[in-house]
């Protein structure tokens, strides 16, 4: 039997699926506030002006241009110590830029939590992070914009102006750390097939 064969390749693709989900191990979640805005900020310093509130799961926010800023600050706790730890995210935004203590880390544009690739999560601190170190995070997420029938398969005036069309749903911001044997095994499963 090849390798190509179709059974077998069915076979990779199914242990792919299941161990992938296995990549990231949950830590906890961490609590955060946001606070939207129509304004392109650039950086956590100049969006603290802005009323923050509690950001809950489940909790509603966004139009078309708007963005949400996200903010918290987490203690590592010692699961942590020794480790690379990761913020994986599902703020709702169409694309969401990280801040690690005040600069830029990476994206957030995971639509599920353990997806593949697509950005789905962001280094806060490099192997050897130290449990009790403070952390703050922002997060800035985009709404997304109309964009009505520019390429194919873009939607027509009337999908795109519909009623609720960017409003977002955040879900959670978790402290996270990789599985580095499963994150090279999947890895080897992804290249067979």
């Amino acid at each position: 039997m090849s390798l190509t064969a179709a059974r077998t390749i069915a076979k990779v693709e199914r242990a792919f699926n299941n161990f992938r989900t296995l990549i990231w191990e949950p830590i906890g979640e961490i609590a955060v506030e946001y606070a939207e805005t129509d304004e392109h900020l650039r950086s956590p310093a100049e969006a603290a002006h802005l009323s923050y509130r509690p950001a809950t799961r489940g909790t509603t926010w966004g139009h078309a241009w708007g963005n949400a800023w996200f903010r918290g600050t987490v203690e590592l706790p010692e699961r942590c110590n020794g480790h690379e730890v990761f913020v994986a995210g599902l703020t709702g935004g169409r694309e969401s830029l990280v801040f690690v203590n005040g600069k830029p880390a990476g994206m957030l544009t995971a639509t599920t939590f353990g997806e593949w690739g697509n950005h789905a999560t962001t280094r806060l601190a490099p192997a050897g992070a130290n449990a009790g170190k403070r952390i703050e995070i922002a997060v800035e997420s985009y709404a997304w914009h109309p964009s009505v029938e520019c390429m194919p398969g873009d939607p027509t005036r009337e999908q795109a102006f519909a009623p609720g069309q960017f409003v977002k749903t955040f879900q959670s911001l978790e402290l996270v750390l990789r599985r580095d044997d499963v994150a090279q095994f999947c890895i080897d499963l992804y290249n067979l097939l």
